[in-house]
């Protein structure tokens, strides 16, 4: 998809695009795969969001979905744990 290789290209430029740029880049990918109903790719933007702005309102709000997510799902792993 476009729109997510775009917004993937964004998020891991090297060098870094300004963190402005990079907070749009990963708001864009959580609010594509809620879209779309990818849940498994969501959980791994949400948990990467929450990692990278932790202590923010936003990070907070992130942090809440993604509960939300896996407690929906008790089946389904950690996006970051081992297999």
């Amino acid at each position: 998809m476009k729109q997510e290789r775009l917004y993937l290209e964004v998020r891991n430029a090297r060098p870094a695009a300004n963190a402005s740029e990079q907070l749009r880049a990963t708001n864009g990918l959580i609010d594509l795969y809620r879209k779309l109903g990818r849940t498994g790719r969501l959980k791994v933007e949400l948990a990467r969001f929450v990692d990278r702005y932790r202590g923010t309102p936003l990070a907070a709000g992130a942090e809440r979905e993604l509960k939300e997510l896996k407690a929906a799902d008790p089946t389904s792993e950690s996006p970051r744990s081992p297999r």
